[in-house]
């Protein structure tokens, strides 16, 4: 057992109880968080550590003090046996944060432990032999979560099984596996995969941004293999496909703004349930649209990282470091009143914004807020948290505000990466007449709030 963890900077208030039991993680998870502070400038995700804890936790229990690699399976059973009384969706959780520090030091033969079965699976046929994954991809996923500032590895282990599946059914003599590395792939393989998507995409199938989103993927992972030794293919996407698939910048017009806003009210009043999701959900859309922050920035908060009182709030990500931003005072009201009755969710840590189960909200049910507004206000997707980062930065940028502020307000470091945004439609700059601070919009909604509880 470990007698410290000096080098592991813990000291945010939402870790007080991890903090205590800092000196019962073995070395092999000691190593692991150490390496993932340096990749991450110091940033770990209390979500992560916390799930670390009960790990640690049941191997105290057990009085384990080996190499993971020795562990009983029998342990691992007892362990999911012991976790069984949580949701599926917090086991699942669980047990990826384990199977992370697994696959950090190459030990493979306990996924098939530290994996739940989902419930589509639950109703297929129990005979039915089950697809095992590559192990060489979910090796690359890893590095990537681990240790690049990549948040959307979830995209490129779909993609990885996108092309696997391809090589398996078109090139079936390659013979691959879930053992396989993909040592024995070449070139003309990846191009006729490559030719297989811009087929699809002549179909309006697909995308050529989704091509060329697939081909970086593959360029990542063969370059992976590259620095490996494991292959010597240096593949390089098309520059055609970079070039038709330029980022779009999805500018989001007042009045849709103004609809979405009003779904919410509307839904808040028809209610008659608890509404306190629907704060939630509305607390966040205005946080996303007065600091057009990422959705990760906004799963990242804590309690500590708001100050209602001076009307700030403090950000943080893999990418931008941390920022402090100030916020308007109609967001500041929702947000208070958020944190009223945020005792009511269960919290399980400090994590500002909560499931119902009192974990904190992932990326994805961000992206999930957005489309149930979008769906009840416009029947189908249209507005994602990232357009309203864009429109965030391009009013600032159309008001002539210093670009080094719009940069540094919207955490990049490069300014080309701030300018890539402004919307060059002269059209819609001529037609657009939404204020910079698009949080003016609620001045209705806070008075009205004001005068109901008065």
């Amino acid at each position: 057992m470990l007698n410290n963890l000096s080098n592991i900077d813990l000291n945010s208030p939402s870790e007080h109880e991890t903090n205590q039991k800092l000196n019962h993680f073995i070395s092999e998870i000691r190593s692991y968080l150490e390496t993932i502070q340096q990749k991450n400038k110091g940033i770990i995700n209390p979500n992560k550590l916390s799930h670390l804890k009960k790990f640690n936790d049941f191997l105290d229990s057990v009085s384990f003090d080996e190499q993971l690699a020795n562990l009983n399976e029998r342990y691992l059973k007892d362990y999911k046996e012991k976790i069984s009384q949580y949701s599926v969706s917090y086991q699942t959780n669980l047990l990826i944060v384990v199977k992370s520090v697994f696959h950090f030091h190459s030990i493979y033969q306990f996924d098939h432990l530290l994996t739940l079965p989902s419930g589509r699976s639950l109703k297929k046929n129990p005979n039915q032999k089950k697809k095992l994954e590559n192990l060489k991809i979910l090796d690359f996923v890893s590095y990537l979560d681990n240790f690049k500032k990549f948040s959307q590895t979830i995209n490129n282990k779909k993609h990885l099984k996108t092309f696997y599946k391809y090589l398996q059914e078109h090139f079936p003599n390659l013979k691959l596996d879930e053992q396989s590395d993909f040592s024995n792939v070449r070139l003309h393989h990846i191009k006729e995969f490559e030719k297989y998507q811009l087929e699809r995409a002549s179909f309006k199938k697909i995308s050529k941004k989704y091509v060329y989103s697939i081909s970086r993927s593959l360029r990542m992972f063969f370059d992976y293999l590259r620095k490996k030794g494991i292959s010597n293919i240096k593949y390089v996407p098309p520059s055609f496909l970079q070039r038709d698939s330029n980022r779009a910048n999805e500018y989001v017009e007042e009045i849709d703004i103004r609809l979405m806003i009003d779904s919410f009210f509307k839904e808040i009043s028809a209610t008659n349930r608890n509404p306190k999701f629907l704060y939630r959900n509305l607390a966040i859309f205005l946080i996303l649209l007065n600091t057009g922050c990422r959705p990760i920035e906004v799963c990242n908060l804590s309690t500590s990282d708001i100050w209602l009182s001076e009307g700030a709030i403090l950000l943080r990500s893999k990418k931008s470091g941390k920022r402090k931003l100030k916020l308007d005072r109609e967001v500041v009201y929702y947000l208070k009143h958020y944190c009223e009755i945020r005792h009511t969710f269960n919290p399980k840590s400090d994590i500002l914004f909560l499931k119902k189960d009192g974990d904190g909200m992932f990326q994805r049910n961000i992206y999930k807020v957005f489309q149930g507004v979008n769906k009840k206000t416009f029947n189908k997707m249209i507005n994602s948290p990232k357009s309203l980062r864009h429109t965030y930065i391009t009013n600032a940028l159309d008001s002539l505000n210093d670009i080094r502020k719009v940069a540094e307000a919207a955490g990049h470091k490069i300014w080309s990466s701030t300018d890539y945004y402004r919307y060059r439609s002269t059209e819609r700059l001529k037609n657009n007449t939404i204020e910079y601070d698009p949080t003016g919009l609620y001045e209705r909604e806070f008075e009205d709030g004001h005068s109901k509880k008065s």
